[in-house]
């Protein structure tokens, strides 16, 4: 019987050792992200890091380039590597039909999967532009309600992409007997929920964030947009006040956590989380209007 283990990792290259000491554990290492053929190719060596880089879309560079070495590093030990995550392979080609106005071309198609993923891109990409022109305002509160907009869009693309990688899977590894453990970005945790219901298997969870907590014996908020957008993931109610707050914590530590990615040394093994930690403190002691005030305070409005 196969054994699955989903690993949450939130993107910090501090944090990957702990991914590569649960991932020697197992058999077989799937990551999120574009399933692609450069990726094989990079894995045997046929084309660098920064080539198969180029075909990315890529929010955290440095996390990026390190998290794949580690998964070029682990196949170089003999363990099985692969990428599964269709979502993220068609959207990619849809965000970029969007912005070249070719979406045509993809909806000819006819392929209802894509269209759906059309739908839910289209959607996430017409608040994120009214989202950038509030931010040109500096209109707080209309951020805020944006912010909402945003995460409950983002919770039906986070579920449709969970749902489309748990049947990948569950069809790659139903009838194996191998350990299998599965990268997975915090916002796309329910998958752990979808495998369970696909596969007649053992599926465990844990999360990098619970690791660190036990190992530097302190306790890691967790972060307000991850908890908003899992909230409408898991159909959790909240009242207006409460989402209001959480939509105005999110955007502030957006705005406050470092924009710059740190590299762990052995005398700060943990440069981010430190100075993140600072961050959350701060906002989860702020009211909505606290809130307010600390961000015209940032732009001096």
């Amino acid at each position: 019987m196969c054994r699955l283990n989903v690993f949450i990792l939130y993107p910090r290259v501090e944090y990957l050792r702990h991914f590569e000491e649960n991932a020697k554990k197992h058999d077989v290492i799937v990551f999120e992200g574009v399933e692609s053929e450069t990726f094989i190719k990079f894995l045997k060596g046929e084309v660098d890091i920064n080539e198969y880089l180029m075909e990315l879309e890529v929010d955290f560079p440095l996390f990026t380039y390190h998290l794949y070495m580690l998964a070029k590093k682990l196949h170089d030990c003999g363990f099985e590597v692969m990428v599964i995550d269709p979502y993220q392979s068609i959207s990619q080609e849809v965000r970029y039909m969007l912005i070249t106005n070719k979406v045509q071309e993809l909806i000819d198609k006819r392929d209802p999967t894509i269209h759906y993923v059309i739908k839910l891109e289209s959607s996430i990409k017409r608040i994120l532009e009214k989202y950038h022109k509030a931010l040109r305002e500096r209109d707080f509160d209309k951020l805020v309600k944006l912010t909402i907009e945003y995460a409950k869009a983002d919770a039906h693309r986070v579920k449709f992409r969970c749902i489309l990688r748990a049947k990948k899977i569950s069809e790659f590894f139903k009838l194996s007997n191998k350990k299998v453990i599965i990268q997975t970005h915090p916002f796309n945790e329910i998958i752990k929920d979808y495998l369970k219901n696909m596969m007649n298997c053992e599926v465990k969870y844990v999360s990098v964030i619970d690791i660190v907590s036990r190992e530097l014996k302190i306790e890691i908020p967790p972060h307000p947009g991850v908890e908003l957008t899992l909230s409408y993931v898991y159909g959790r109610k909240l009242s207006f006040e409460e989402e209001k707050l959480l939509a105005a914590r999110s955007l502030l530590y957006v705005l406050l956590t470092p924009r710059t990615e740190y590299e762990p040394r052995p005398d700060n093994p943990y440069p981010y989380l430190k100075r993140e930690l600072e961050v959350l403190k701060l906002i989860y002691s702020l009211s909505y209007d606290e809130c307010r005030d600390r961000y015209y305070r940032i732009f001096k409005k």
